[in-house]
């Protein structure tokens, strides 16, 4: 029911740029205290061109209140930062993580909600507490949307034919529905983006299918090389290795 997809890679990072980074501390087995030093570099190195930066999910390993400060301290204020939390980032019913989170300068809006960029509508959600299922009022928001340029970023992955490919199953609690039914739950093309994935050598850091209306990007790094992120740019999406 589903067929492979492909985006463009992009070699450098353009001006009034979105950046879409997936399970930023890389593999569970590196022990990473933060995330990846080559993201961390990437941004730095190309603050004027970036104007958003949208983590989908697993940012760090173990979390602590100085992280997250701190990560928004390192990044210049001009740049916005948005978090679509994955489990590492609020637990699996871990009250005590997503109390920090929300404290955190990240946490303070409720999910879902729609951000607006170069004519495309991105919707963020919390797939950690949905189940990993798009909640009803997920959907609700991307029918009412005024584009048919429209994004849905997550960390986990919405599709049975896909979830072979996640990281983990933590937080998975009931079947997820096939791309096909799923896209019949949408009246307009919709692209999802999922970060819980490539974590691990085995895993394909990036992965994309479609199916009618619905298109499916999977994109995450682990530390390996094929590691790469991805790029909005005037309503575009592209690769980018680091």
């Amino acid at each position: 029911n589903i067929d492979k997809c492909d985006i463009n890679e992009i070699f450098l990072i353009p001006p009034d740029s979105t950046l879409i980074i997936g399970h930023a501390y890389g593999s569970p087995g590196n022990n990473a205290e933060n995330i990846q030093n080559n993201i961390y570099n990437l941004i730095i190195k190309n603050q004027v061109n970036i104007n958003n930066i949208i983590f989908s999910g697993d940012v760090f390993s173990e979390p602590t209140k100085t992280k997250w400060n701190d990560l928004r301290e390192k990044i210049k204020e001009e740049i916005k930062v948005y978090i679509t939390p994955g489990n590492h980032d609020i637990g699996i019913n871990s009250k005590q993580k997503k109390k920090m989170f929300e404290k955190s300068p990240f946490g303070s809006r409720a999910y879902p909600y729609s951000i607006f960029i170069n004519k495309t509508n991105i919707f963020l959600e919390d797939s950690i507490s949905s189940k990993w299922l798009i909640s009803n009022k997920t959907k609700r928001l991307i029918n009412n949307s005024k584009t048919h340029n429209n994004i849905l970023i997550r960390h986990n992955i919405p599709i049975s034919e896909l979830k072979l490919s996640s990281n983990s199953f933590d937080g998975l609690e009931s079947k997820l529905p096939s791309a096909k039914k799923l896209s019949k739950s949408f009246n307009k093309p919709l692209t999802i983006i999922a970060g819980d994935s490539g974590a691990f050598s085995f895993l394909p850091r990036f992965t994309c299918v479609k199916n009618d209306k619905l298109k499916i990007i999977l994109n995450g790094v682990g530390n390996l090389d094929g590691d790469l992120i991805l790029i909005i740019n005037k309503g575009t999406i592209f690769k980018y290795s680091l």
